[in-house]
């Protein structure tokens, strides 16, 4: 039984009370009572009694109303200090369980929209690699992990770029960032051998450059050997839509606490 349905069922009992109530005492008035102004008396009070339950009666789904929808009013000021988590408040639950759903239903997509705002925000929209907003949080996040660990950092930037954007259009251009992403994120895998919390991170910075950092690293042959095979996936040709381009890669290294290095390829 819903409380809906047992809110009803208690107000049709109270009225029957009041109903069988205001007739006995209007029976016991006629039987008992002689005088024409007693009698007027008794059903003035008996037609009172009546009228007293009967507002009671209905004053009682009214202030649960008032105390739901106060509930309600309360749990939505709360999204003003940053709450959207909190379900709707039992007192709506209660009183309106179709309402209290919706309130729910409508934070639960208010977080999921939120969440894709910010994922959205974190990643570059051509590569999904993550961007240099999220690239630059997460790298200070494990430097601070891995503590005076050595560690390295690639800059690949792509050379004549620029041509193939200027001879066969932007939206190639966006194709052959997203493959040269792809070779990156195959490279990256395939030297990779450590656990994650030392999993190197891949990013676009912006237009065509890409960085790499490991926040943990044995030697720096180990970084060269990296840089080497980036630039022979890189200069290998690229298939874009029966045309065959060739790009290259200039690859800068530094590594920390010791050195920087360049090199063009």
């Amino acid at each position: 039984m819903t409380a809906g349905t047992a809110q009803k069922i208690s107000n049709a009992i109270l009225s029957c009370v009041a109903g069988f109530a205001s007739f006995l005492f209007s029976l016991a008035a006629l039987l008992y009572l002689t005088e024409f102004n007693e009698k007027i008396l008794a059903a003035i009070a008996a037609g009172t009694f009546c009228v007293l339950i009967s507002y009671v009666a209905a004053e009682r789904p009214n202030s649960e109303s008032a105390r739901a929808l106060n509930s309600l009013s309360e749990r939505l000021l709360a999204v003003e200090d940053g709450d959207l988590v909190s379900p709707a408040p039992q007192a709506l639950r209660r009183s309106m369980p179709k309402l209290a759903a919706a309130v729910d239903t409508l934070f639960a997509e208010v977080r999921t929209s939120i969440e894709n705002a910010h994922a959205l925000g974190m990643y570059d929209p051509v590569t999904s690699l993550p961007n240099r907003l999220h690239f630059r949080s997460e790298a200070d996040k494990m430097l601070g992990e891995v503590g005076d660990q050595p560690s390295a950092m690639l800059f690949v930037d792509l050379d004549r770029f620029k041509s193939v954007n200027d001879s066969l259009g932007h939206a190639r251009g966006d194709q052959l960032l997203i493959m040269v992403a792809n070779r990156l994120r195959v490279v990256v895998n395939g030297e990779f051998s450590g656990d994650v919390r030392t999993r190197p991170l891949l990013a676009r910075l912006a237009g065509d450059e890409f960085t790499i950092f490991y926040p943990q690293i044995k030697s720096s042959a180990e970084i060269e050997r990296v840089a080497r095979r980036i630039a022979v996936a890189i200069s290998e040709p690229f298939e874009l839509s029966s045309h065959s381009v060739d790009i290259g890669a200039s690859i800068g290294c530094a590594i920390s606490p010791t050195t920087a290095q360049a090199s063009n390829r």
